[in-house]
């Protein structure tokens, strides 16, 4: 098992170039160290999972850290609401979540007690993919009835919610955030379309790296534990051919892991793309007596922590994680 971290860099690949953002940093610095942060009380914004927590910690930078509702000791798919819950909901002036497609145990909570919110997937011009059915993309796993993320996998009628794999969502959910904050917020309007700008330029720039980094590598076949990484991949070109679980809740039959041995013993695959919600025994079970390389990658930001550059690590980390699969090959 490959477990990567953005401060421990693989040789011989690419990275976001320090320099680069050392300068830009201080360029930043240099032409925003003068604005000026109201005295007045901060917002309270609360986001309901970490990915999101990183958007909104970009655009609040300086004036106040997000908090997060679903704690990392628990999943959203099965998040339990407590009065701690609706507490942070009253206090919060804006709530940054996904949808009911993902938060479907908190949705009645934020309707109900949120003040103002930030609803991810109702963003103008977001990419939006969704959670193929199996008998049209000629996947072997077919897909069980059973729910990932709260909500159920119809064939195409399903929502994939993981939005914020895609760099560009990010943005359009960032610029959605600083336009409500500044309404909120007037007082500090200029630091969050500053926070903004410096969080595009960034985006930018990790774009600019992951797709350096990941050219080579294009046409390489592989296969992923749990069909989670789809923004990413077509953000960026990727398309693996097989998927062992369609859901991270609902694990394949016996007959569907046999089907499964079957096709990987058959196809030359580079790897085997794994995320968190990743079961050792059914992968066992799925692989026989294959010898595959393993990747692990964080897709919801587990093993960081909030701050403004903790989304590019995030994404930074992905592209890693993508290129060691296909570089041990």
């Amino acid at each position: 098992m490959v477990y990567h971290n953005i401060l421990d860099p693989m040789p011989g690949f690419p990275m976001l170039s320090r320099n680069i953002t050392r300068i830009a940093a201080i360029l930043v610095a240099v032409l925003f160290s003068t604005l000026p942060v109201s005295a007045s009380a901060a917002p309270v914004v609360a986001a309901t999972i970490k990915p999101l927590q990183f958007i909104a910690a970009a655009i609040t930078d300086g004036v106040t850290e997000p908090r997060v509702l679903v704690p990392e000791s628990q999943s959203y798919h099965h998040f339990i609401v407590r009065p701690s819950t609706v507490r942070l909901l009253r206090e919060a002036d804006l709530v940054l979540w996904v949808g009911p497609e993902l938060e479907t145990y908190l949705a009645d909570s934020i309707n109900d007690f949120a003040n103002a919110t930030v609803q991810a997937l109702a963003v103008s011009g977001l990419a939006v993919h969704y959670l193929p059915d199996i008998e049209t993309t000629g996947e072997t796993n077919v897909p069980e009835s059973g729910q990932h993320a709260g909500h159920q996998h119809h064939g195409v009628s399903g929502i994939d919610p993981h939005i914020w794999l895609n760099t560009q969502n990010a943005e359009q959910v960032a610029t959605v955030l600083a336009e409500q904050l500044s309404a909120i917020d007037p007082a500090n309007e200029a630091r969050y379309l500053q926070n903004l700008a410096t969080f595009r330029v960034e985006l930018q720039l990790i774009r600019e790296s992951v797709v350096q980094r990941l050219q080579p590598y294009l046409d390489r076949p592989y296969a992923v534990y749990h069909d989670a990484f789809q923004y990413f991949e077509q953000e960026f070109g990727l398309s693996h051919q097989l998927v062992i679980a369609n859901s991270d809740e609902i694990q394949p039959g016996v007959r569907k892991l046999m089907s499964l041995r079957d096709a990987f013993a058959s196809q030359e695959l580079s790897c085997l793309m794994e995320d968190v919600t990743s079961q050792e025994s059914t992968i066992n079970t799925a692989l026989g007596r294959v010898q595959l390389n393993r990747i692990k990658a964080d897709t919801t930001g587990q093993n960081l922590t909030s701050s403004p550059r903790a989304y590019i690590q995030l994404i930074n980390d992905l592209g890693l994680a993508f290129a060691q699969c296909f570089s041990d090959h």
